[in-house]
């Protein structure tokens, strides 16, 4: 049995290493690094201007499975990314912002939702990105915890 969930981890991860994959994650690196320098410099209401054109002058549309599919790989190099590279433990805000840079890239209708915990409004908070309405990927307000401070658009 274990010897399977190596092996099953071991296809996902030579999936995710795979060569034809590296122009995504080269793309979600370069993304994250401008989401954390923008976090840095900006302010909130600010955070995500200029990151809502789609590509191309495309119009909003829904969803389709393979956006779904690149968005959850985006997803996933995001977190690499954080966790391996830059040691953050707080992933919330920078993988929101890259999820909705590339969600809008695509031209789908996503916003960012930036909320601060309900219980001492000091320090924990959450982001989060809803595509077409629906948190992506995630709870949108685990637990009804957060009061939200700012939606973008």
């Amino acid at each position: 049995m274990n010897c399977d969930r190596n092996r099953s981890r071991l296809g996902r991860l030579a999936s995710l290493l795979s060569p034809r994959r590296w122009p995504l994650a080269w793309r979600t690196w370069r993304d994250l690094l401008e989401a954390r320098r923008r976090i840095a410099r900006l302010p909130l209401e600010r955070l995500c201007e200029g990151w809502d054109q789609p590509e191309g002058g495309q119009g909003s549309h829904a969803a389709r499975p393979d956006e779904l599919a690149t968005l959850a790989l985006v997803r996933r190099w995001t977190n690499i990314f954080l966790a391996v590279l830059l040691g953050n433990r707080r992933r919330c805000l920078p993988r929101s912002l890259v999820l909705f840079r590339w969600a809008r890239r695509m031209g789908l209708v996503a916003s960012v939702h930036l909320a601060i915990s309900r219980a001492d409004f000091a320090g924990d908070g959450h982001a989060w990105v809803e595509l077409e309405g629906r948190p992506l990927f995630e709870a949108a307000d685990p637990d009804g915890r957060f009061a939200e401070l700012h939606r973008y658009p």
